[in-house]
This record gives C-alpha cells, sequence and structure tokens, in this order.
C-alpha cells in the first residue's frame, strides 16, 4: 500500500473518533486537514499548485488555511 493511503486512513480514524466521542467538530477537522497537509509535504507531494505556492513547502499548509478563512469571510 501506498504511505499515503496509510496515513490518510489513519487519520479518518482517529478523527471520526473523536466525532464520535463527542470532540469539537470543527477543531478535529481542522486538526485532521492540518496533519494531512503536513503529510503530504513530508510525503514531497504538492499542496498548492505550482504559481500559488510560497517556496516553503512546510508554509503552504498556513497560506491553504489562510485564504480558507478570508474566503469565509
Amino acid at each position: 500500500m501506498d504511505v499515503a493511503l496509510i496515513i490518510s486512513l489513519a487519520v479518518l480514524v482517529v478523527a471520526g473518533y473523536a466525532i464520535a466521542k463527542n470532540y469539537d467538530t470543527k477543531l478535529v477537522l481542522f486538526s485532521a486537514g492540518i496533519v494531512l497537509m503536513l503529510a503530504a509535504a513530508t510525503l514531497g507531494l504538492p499542496i498548492l499548485s505550482a504559481g500559488a505556492g510560497t517556496g516553503t513547502v512546510w508554509l503552504e499548509s498556513v497560506k491553504t488555511n489562510r485564504a480558507g478563512f478570508h474566503q469565509a469571510v
């Protein structure tokens, strides 16, 4: 199996368990998204398109979240 698939399934199982245990859904899903983006960065997978990147793969998850928050407001 691919490592990215195993990590994704593990994060989804943990997130599902946390939601089933009545943890705050927004916090659980936000944390799961951050973990998945950092895992993608660790594995060398692109998070943003080539032109929209920050130049530092570790900051792309922050830029993605910032863009999402600006879009929601």
